[in-house]
């Protein structure tokens, strides 16, 4: 395989993730949250044997694997939680972006870790997503505090559940970095979330009547979300060992606009123009974040642009 057709396939896993939050909502409403996220997970664990197989477990380091597991299951238990259990289509969309901010975390957790030097550059990243996040929230009311309160208070837990899930992925991403393990474990990862639900579904005396309720229409966008979530894993793995890294994560950093449109298709809402600002915001804050690690001459240059700036409203 050629490194741009790997690259490619790489591309497709961003375009299939960003749909994931759509298929997910949109089988939670067709079957109620427990049972959608049970049936997705089961089939991606399905998927993911087939893809992947299990990883040869001597290759890979007890500490990382356990650690690397713990992470992984709870990340995926907040996203799904998270958006399943939002009250509208509208709702599971806005909080998706929380999850977002995991590129922000991640450098973050970089930092504090001492592999990158703190730099203006980056604060003006960070700040520029998290202001994304809490203009997304105000919506159209301004910068009232009342609303806000109100609209997280209806339900918190799903924006408890998007905001840890973007901690832990960023932990997760940061421990994956510094270990650099070839085998990939993620059809175990699959297989123990499947595991663990299966057995609290029954523990909590769940019945296999409930299956009843899936006909072809719900199966069907379980099947997509289970395909989505299962093939994006495949799809990445594929381009970032063979194709090109840096042009992946740089795409990367556009899903969340892309997600929402996706979202908007599928679930026929509409959003106001305040959250595609708050979207743009939160991209843009997380392109700056990832070019300041990663260009030596971001910050030269936006302190120059800056100069300018100052330059010419101050005179």
């Amino acid at each position: 395989m050629n490194r741009i057709l790997a690259t490619c396939i790489g591309l497709s896993a961003i375009v299939l993730w960003a749909s994931i939050v759509a298929l997910i909502k949109q089988s939670a409403l067709l079957l109620g949250a427990e049972l959608a996220i049970l049936l997705i997970y089961s089939l991606s664990a399905l998927l993911l044997l087939i893809f992947f197989g299990l990883p040869n477990f001597k290759k890979i380091p007890i500490r990382f694997l356990c650690i690397t597991t713990l992470l992984f299951v709870a990340y995926e238990f907040c996203l799904s939680y998270a958006i399943a259990l939002t009250t509208s289509e509208r709702q599971a969309i806005e909080v998706s972006i929380v999850n977002y901010l995991w590129p922000t975390f991640t450098i973050i957790a970089l930092i504090l870790n001492g592999d990158f030097q703190f730099k203006w550059s980056i604060f003006l990243g960070l700040s520029l997503s998290f202001f994304g996040v809490a203009y997304i929230q105000f919506g159209s009311t301004g910068f009232a505090l009342a609303p806000l309160v109100q609209n997280l208070s209806a339900n918190p837990w799903i924006y408890i559940f998007a905001l840890s899930g973007a901690i832990i992925w960023a932990l997760y991403c940061v421990l994956t970095r510094q270990y650099k393990i070839q085998e990939n474990p993620i059809a175990f990862y699959f297989l123990i979330i499947a595991v663990l639900m299966w057995s609290k579904f029954f523990i909590l005396g769940g019945s296999l009547d409930v299956l009843q309720r899936l006909d072809w229409h719900s199966g069907l966008y379980v099947f997509l979300a289970a395909f989505t979530l299962s093939l994006g894993y495949a799809a990445w793995n594929i381009g970032i060992v063979k194709g090109n890294i840096s042009l992946l994560v740089a795409c990367s950093y556009f899903t969340p606009i892309l997600s929402s449109i996706l979202a908007v298709w599928i679930l026929a809402t509409t959003l106001p123009t305040t959250f595609w600002q708050g979207v743009v915001a939160v991209t843009i804050g997380s392109i700056i974040c990832w070019l300041s690690t990663n260009n030596l001459y971001l910050e030269p240059r936006l302190r120059k642009t800056l100069r300018q700036l100052k330059l010419w409203i101050w005179g």
